[in-house]
């Protein structure tokens, strides 16, 4: 591998738009420059496809696919129409610093790592971001929660990429698999992914949480035993 490999950088969007104008923003604004953006949307009704549209010719490589039936699936799409020797998975609703990119590709470059963890916390001023921002803040370095989703293809290849079946906990069981296949995992320091898009409130999260409960049981028919969070 190169000293400066392309990052091949996939988004998959849904209706994204009330937080992805931060998201495309906070690519433009990485210091590391060798990286595409795959948008792949299952097909928004609001103006997410506009905003990417609007960001041509600013992100490097930016490309928008209209595919998928759930995130797992639209990655795995992604994938498939990426050039990169690295692949980098984040929500439509998160925010980078500017040294993200940078300080991941050094880990693998110079750390020879497989896949890198890299440091998440919440934003927002509603009660429950504040929940989930204590929450993070409870297990940042803890290789048992948290999850890696910047990798190389090699190794994305070879334990067979995200679990289409899936429509939640999809990072944990590729986590899971990245370390029974003796994958070297490490993790950035001094930066931050900032997720945007918490709950406003109670209903908010229990239709998410009920929507994720339709796939608890397969996570754990794969993993009997291991634990979840998100």
């Amino acid at each position: 591998m190169t000293k400066t490999p392309l990052v091949s950088v996939i988004i998959p969007t849904f209706n994204s738009a009330r937080w992805f104008d931060k998201t495309l923003a906070s690519l433009d604004k990485q210091t590391y420059r060798n990286f595409e953006v795959i948008v792949v949307d299952k097909g928004s009704k609001d103006a997410t496809q506009s905003l990417v549209k609007s960001y041509l010719g600013k992100i490097p490589g930016l490309k928008l696919f209209v595919a998928g039936t759930e995130r797992t699936s639209q990655f795995n799409y992604g994938v498939g129409k990426s050039k990169g020797d690295i692949l980098y998975y984040i929500g439509s609703d998160y925010e980078l610093e500017p040294k993200v990119i940078e300080k991941a590709v050094g880990e693998v470059v110079v750390s020879s790592a497989d896949a890198v963890i890299i440091e998440q916390d919440s934003v927002g001023n509603s009660f429950w971001a504040k929940v989930r921002r204590l929450e993070r803040s409870t297990y940042v370095g803890d290789d048992f929660i948290e999850a890696s989703r910047f990798f190389t293809r090699k190794i994305y290849d070879k334990i067979g990429g995200y679990d289409s079946n899936l429509v939640a906990y999809e990072e944990h069981d590729l986590q899971n698999r990245l370390k029974s296949a003796g994958a070297k995992i490490t993790r950035t320091k001094g930066v931050i992914e900032h997720h945007l898009g918490e709950p406003d409130n109670l209903m908010q999260i229990i239709r998410k949480s009920y929507y994720y409960g339709t796939t608890v049981n397969e996570y754990f028919r794969k993993h009997p035993g291991m634990g979840i969070r998100h």
